[in-house]
C-alpha cells in the first residue's frame, strides 16, 4: 500500500516538472513572438 502512495508523489513531481517546463517553453514561445512594442500600444489605447 506504501508503494502506491509513493508512486503518486512520483506522478505529481514529474507533473508539477512538465507542467513547469512546458509552461516555460510556451511563455519564451509568447515573448519572442509578442513582442512588447504590441503591448505598449494597446496600453495607450
Amino acid at each position: 500500500m506504501g508503494q502506491g502512495n509513493g508512486e503518486i508523489m512520483v506522478y505529481i513531481g514529474w507533473g508539477f516538472a512538465a507542467v513547469m517546463a512546458f509552461g516555460g517553453v510556451a511563455f519564451l514561445a509568447k515573448m519572442a513572438y509578442w513582442k512588447p512594442e504590441k503591448k505598449r500600444r494597446s496600453r495607450k489605447e
